[in-house]
């Protein structure tokens, strides 16, 4: 991020900072790359390049002999502006003529030494994590993080009482320059001020942190809407097969909110004025946002319950029922409605009912059914794969964008006829599956 950081050096086979340590200062750490990381310093790349040839599966090293003259001739070719296993894998599949992978690449063990060592501080050079592995070390920082907030909360505004909001702000600390970006967090009963490391991270954080205002400064207009769903009976009695993490009236009312004052689209007021012209704006909207939630919501519903009823059949293969509860729980995670990715929210009955098709033309065509679903597997388990991974940025537009044609695709193979909203394929989800891996490395 534009500022030099201290090596050290330490020569102590076995310590755990044996090698060489790079001192990261903990405004600086979202900026660390380990595709760049794992070039090491430049007076041990051939040895590191020599040790990861000798560590390739046998019918690979043995076209690398001698290994140390071919270290040499990759430390010369390769591309130091590139991801290092991604570039290594490259100039080896070149000289092999076999595919690499770089994931398999960077998996291969080596020894402590050649494999940098991460040592994380605060401004005052209070050690707060150290480790080798950046995720890990991400993890540790952010709980430690964590735990010291904890013990000195912040103050909690309950109204726009706090000035301007800038989108980023350059700020120099402790010798360091480096770019921080303002953020609202939604404590609940109010909101609190904190420094986000990413300006993604901070609109996310800041677009539930406006709700919660919004919520406090309309209380009686909260109160309708909630009225407004729990008399709908239809509603309430479809509503219980939605995974939703508090009543449903509750759960809609701040959802109608959201779509009134804060659609994905819309930019986040920055001053007390432009929140106040926000509630002035919006506050006419919200009988007319309810009826249309009504309806959106029952479709949904309406679908899903005849999903459970295709379900209910004892002729569904255990593998099918396997699948499409997978699939059910992607679509509507627990918390129903924020949960939903806004790019799968208008598309929800939809997917539902392409559900419920593939479910009703099941019997007599099971090996056809086994057959689009094999085509479909492997991006859906990569899908679920990434989203697991704790360590992965959020938001994380390209994973929600995979999930997003996945289900498209599913479309295409199981209900042709509801038609999908995008072009898709196996080679364009093959292309997003990459998009979204790189995305979190």
């Amino acid at each position: 991020a534009g500022n030099p950081l201290p090596l050290r050096y330490r020569f102590e086979p076995g310590a755990t900072d044996d090698g060489v340590t790079l001192v990261i200062p903990e405004p600086l750490l979202n900026a660390a790359d380990p595709g760049r990381l794992a070039w090491l310093i430049p007076g041990w790349r051939v040895e590191k390049i020599t040790a990861v040839l000798r560590a390739l599966p046998k019918d690979l090293r043995k076209q690398f002999v001698p290994v140390p003259n071919h270290a040499q001739q990759a430390a010369r070719e390769l591309d130091e502006q590139s991801d290092f296993f991604e570039a290594l894998a490259r100039w080896i599949a070149r000289a092999a003529g076999k595919p690499l992978n770089r994931d398999d690449m960077a998996a291969l063990a080596l020894p402590d030494h050649l494999r940098i060592n991460l040592r994380v501080t605060d401004l005052s050079g209070a050690v707060l994590s150290e480790g080798r592995e950046l995720g890990s070390v991400k993890r540790t920082t952010r709980n430690v993080i964590t735990a010291t907030e904890a013990a000195a909360p912040p103050s909690v505004h309950r109204s726009w009482d706090f000035g301007a909001l800038l989108e980023q702000v350059t700020v120099e600390r402790a010798g360091l320059k480096y770019t921080m970006y303002p953020a609202l967090e939604d404590r609940g009963m109010g909101v609190v001020l904190r420094e986000a490391k990413t300006l993604a991270q901070a609109e996310v954080l800041t677009r539930a942190g406006i709700l919660r205002l919004l919520l406090l400064a309309l209380p009686e207009q909260q109160k309708f809407a909630r009225k407004s769903f729990a008399d709908n009976r239809e509603l309430v009695l479809l509503g219980q097969l939605l995974p939703t993490s508090q009543p449903l009236p509750e759960a809609l009312a701040l959802r109608t909110f959201q779509d009134v004052f804060l659609p994905d689209t819309a930019p986040l007021p920055r001053s007390r004025d432009q929140f106040e012209a926000l509630v002035a704006r919006g506050r006419p909207s919200l009988g007319e946002a309810i009826d249309k939630l009504v309806a959106h919501t029952l479709a949904i519903a309406t679908e899903l319950r005849a999903v459970r009823q295709g379900l209910s059949g004892s002729a569904i293969p255990p593998s099918t029922r396997a699948d499409v509860e997978a699939q059910l729980e992607g679509l509507l995670p627990a918390g129903y409605p924020q949960s939903i990715p806004a790019s799968l929210w208008p598309h929800l009955p939809r997917y539902m009912k392409a559900l419920s098709r593939r479910l009703q033309n099941l019997a007599g065509n099971l090996k056809r059914d086994q057959e689009l679903a094999t085509k479909l597997r492997s991006f859906f388990d990569a899908w679920q794969r990434l989203r697991q991974d704790k360590t992965r940025p959020r938001p994380d537009p390209e994973l929600e964008r995979l999930q997003f044609m996945t289900e498209e695709f599913r479309v295409s193979l199981f209900a042709q006829d509801l038609r999908t909203s995008v072009p898709v394929s196996e080679k364009r989800l093959q292309e997003q599956l990459q998009l979204a891996i790189a995305a979190g490395r």
